[in-house]
């Protein structure tokens, strides 16, 4: 019995805790130098920069590197100003009223691009007109808020008209519409012209 107490006894002992000898941590770091002088230097190389890519400019379309010309930002104004002022025209024909009652079709709101724009036009070219069209605006305006048309007759307002087509034939340089079309709508009615023709003759 004493013998299986022994042998149990001896399983139980860690021998290679006592046979093993342990290495202290300064033997330990001893032994990792060793090991990297023992390892060959690698060639320092200076560090490669990396490749700069090139910055390539974003190609731009071939017209946005173009400011319009004087002469083309005067034409735009001028195409502008006379649509806004056969608008004008036109609701003062139908006496500042839709449906018979006064509407703001005249007011401040509709009348600034009117004036806007005639003060842009007086940066580019000296017409005496843009100043004119201006004074008349700001003569009229209290005339153009609809309770003042309701006080007044329809042909009050229409005995108007003709002195803003007078400001647009100025303007335009004639009372025709179609010179109210830039070149490119011109082409367009143009086009949608003949397309009606041929298709009648065809």
């Amino acid at each position: 019995m004493w013998q299986e107490v022994f042998i149990t006894v001896l399983q139980k002992i860690p021998w290679e805790n006592l046979l093993v000898r342990r290495r202290s941590d300064t033997e330990r770091l001893e032994q990792l130098a060793m090991l990297m002088n023992s390892i060959p230097k690698a060639e320092v190389r200076s560090p490669i920069a990396p490749q700069e890519t090139s910055k390539t400019k974003p190609q731009s379309l071939p017209e946005a590197s173009r400011l319009p010309t004087t002469e083309e930002t005067i034409e735009e104004l001028r195409h502008r100003l006379g649509k806004e002022l056969y608008r004008m025209e036109l609701d003062l024909i139908s006496g500042g009223r839709i449906a018979g009652r006064p509407c703001d079709c005249l007011g401040k709101k509709h009348t600034l691009g009117l004036e806007a724009t005639a003060e842009e036009l007086m940066s580019y070219e000296k017409e005496p007109v843009y100043s004119e069209i201006i004074t008349w605006l700001r003569t009229h305006e209290a005339e153009f808020e609809p309770t003042e048309i309701g006080k007044r007759e329809p042909d009050y307002y229409r005995g108007l008209a003709p002195e803003v087509r007078n400001f647009r034939k100025k303007v335009m340089g004639t009372e025709s519409l179609s010179a109210m079309l830039s070149p490119k709508q011109k082409e367009e009615v143009k086009e949608r012209a003949l397309a009606a023709i041929n298709a009648k003759l065809g």
